[in-house]
């Protein structure tokens, strides 16, 4: 079955290149907010969600490359990062070659 967003939701979304996940973070906010955290705590609240939700979609995409048998897989894609990276970010073509 197919997800059904609220008039507002879709509205958001078409905003601009950035309203589902304007209006998500709002909402996310929003809901912190009904603790009675302070708003210096309610901030740190918002950015350790951030960070975690962030964090395991970059896990989420590492996960390929991790494993037995993807050795070969994951140099290739560090060598093309850190080729990527070039001279005008040199620690991270650097960094690049450690895998």
């Amino acid at each position: 079955m197919a997800r059904r967003f609220s008039p507002r939701a879709r509205a958001a979304a078409g905003t601009n290149g950035f309203g589902t996940q304007t209006w998500v973070a709002d909402r996310l906010i929003a809901a912190l907010s009904r603790a009675g955290l302070t708003d210096v705590d309610l901030l740190a609240a918002f950015r350790a969600l951030l960070g975690l939700v962030m964090g395991s979609a970059q896990a989420e995409l590492a996960a390929p490359l991790a494993g037995a048998g993807r050795d070969r897989e994951r140099v290739a894609v560090a060598a093309r990062m850190g080729g990527l990276a070039g001279a005008e970010y040199p620690h991270m073509a650097a960094l690049a070659q450690t895998s």
